[in-house]
């Protein structure tokens, strides 16, 4: 009975993931002590915080069945508008506002995608893809191509905000940025959507099969058309983290790393098959994703593996799920 309870618990993504994340943590700190420190420590959750924010919007399209690439170009977009609309009007007024701005932007993107998917029957991975280079030439040719180094008053003091500081030997300091708070209300948010609100349960019912969420009565426009504005208003949320993060905003920004967060995600147990995910496992997936990159640089492998790790991980995940699958049918047999 033990036994079982065992191979069930290793089964779960979840539990997968955090034992690879302490094996891992152990074999690098062997090959270099740098790895288990409080500055590298705070370095590798710094990275989790973007990443982390927009793999939540990713969870959300993947448990619904769906695949969504133009999360970034959704990111970028809402935030270099924002911030050059901002720069524009010589803007001083609270950080807040900034992001619901931002958001506003990110609704309207995540609105055409859920218009062309849900309307009118478009793939969701040809929309997203062609949605993705339309936002990036909008973006380029509307706004420019000038990296903005200014920015209101409020961002720059956001962005300095930590929860605490520490020196190290070397005399840097480093410490634990409140954005963290932010990426913690984002994925409190969508956790709770997901496991207590009926919008949620009608996510996992619509990933799960089309024709059964019709047939329990769910609407299948209504549900899609919620979940793709909801990402993109996320996007734009992690859009804005960036820019805080590193007080710069270059418009080619962020470009690049679907295929990392996707990989975090279907590392964590969201099966891209869709009815499937968790936050938990999302969260634990872009740790690793973070581990990886980190110990890289400090191993000093060249940056060109980083996409076969990548890659590996992504087929791994897909493996994974695709067993849990098979065994679960097997034992309902």
């Amino acid at each position: 009975m033990e036994l079982n309870s065992i191979k069930k618990a290793l089964y779960k993504n979840e539990n997968l993931i955090a034992i690879i994340i302490v094996a891992m943590t152990i074999f690098i700190s062997i090959m270099t002590p740098a790895f288990f420190t409080l500055e590298n420590l705070f370095d590798v959750l710094q990275a989790c915080i973007v990443n982390g924010i927009l793999a939540s919007g990713v969870l959300l399209v993947l448990i619904s069945g769906g695949i969504d690439v133009s999360f970034a170009s959704i990111a970028i977009f809402s935030a270099y508008a924002t911030c050059t609309m901002l720069n524009n009007i010589g803007y001083q007024g609270p950080v807040i506002v900034v992001y619901l701005i931002a958001c506003l932007i990110g609704l309207g993107l995540g609105l055409i995608n859920a218009s062309l998917i849900s309307i009118f029957k478009f793939p969701t991975l040809i929309v997203t893809l062609g949605t993705s280079n339309m936002y990036q030439g909008l973006m380029l040719t509307l706004m420019g191509t000038i990296i903005i180094t200014k920015f209101p008053d409020s961002m720059v003091n956001f962005s300095k905000m930590r929860i605490f500081e520490m020196t190290a030997a070397s005399g840097s300091v480093y410490g634990f940025s409140v954005l963290i708070f932010v990426l913690l209300g984002v994925l409190f948010f969508v956790w709770y959507l997901l496991k207590f609100t009926a919008i949620g349960r009608k996510i996992f019912a619509l990933g799960g099969s089309q024709t059964i969420a019709q047939r329990m009565g769910i609407s299948i426009v209504k549900t899609q058309m919620f979940v793709y504005c909801l990402a993109g208003i996320i996007s734009a949320i992690g859009g804005v983290t960036h820019v805080v993060s590193v007080r710069m905003m270059n418009p080619t920004d962020l470009i690049g790393t679907e295929l990392s967060v996707i990989a975090a995600v279907v590392i964590g147990g969201a099966r891209i098959t869709g009815g499937h995910g968790s936050v938990i496992g999302t969260l634990l997936g872009v740790v690793l994703i973070a581990m990886i990159n980190s110990s890289m640089v400090l191993l000093r492998i060249p940056t060109y593996y980083h996409g076969i790790a990548i890659g590996a991980l992504i087929i791994l995940g897909v493996g994974i799920t695709a067993y849990q699958k098979k065994k679960s049918s097997e034992n309902s047999i």
